[in-house]
């Protein structure tokens, strides 16, 4: 009988903080430490000053009449994640690999 293959099998808990977040932009630094700081962050412009409706016969709000744009544009941090410089390089060594793998499913997808 042929020696059977070690195996580890994990068990996956959620932490009660665990949430996922959009991001479509990042910035990263690096610590005196030598680790990698990454801060996901969403680009976009501010909210308005403010938005003018006009009120119905029946004094409900109606259609949008104007609005007066926010001056900046804004960059909100959802979450910063700190890592080693080896973790960092086997995490962007990972993700090369599944954008790789995205991107060869979808050219393989039929064209409508």
């Amino acid at each position: 009988m042929a020696d059977e293959p070690k195996k580890i099998e994990f068990h996956y808990e959620v932490d009660p903080a665990y949430r996922v977040v959009a991001a479509n932009s990042v910035l990263t630094t690096t610590t005196g430490f030598g680790d990698i700081k990454i801060d996901f962050l969403i680009d976009s412009f501010a909210i308005p000053k403010s938005v003018t409706h006009e009120v119905t016969a029946d004094g409900k709000i109606g259609k949008m009449l104007e609005v007066k744009p926010g001056e900046r544009q804004a960059r909100h941090v959802q979450i910063g994640v700190l890592v080693s410089l080896d973790q960092a390089t086997k995490i962007a060594d990972f993700i090369n690999e599944e954008v790789a793998k995205a991107k060869k499913a979808l050219d393989q997808k039929p064209k409508p």
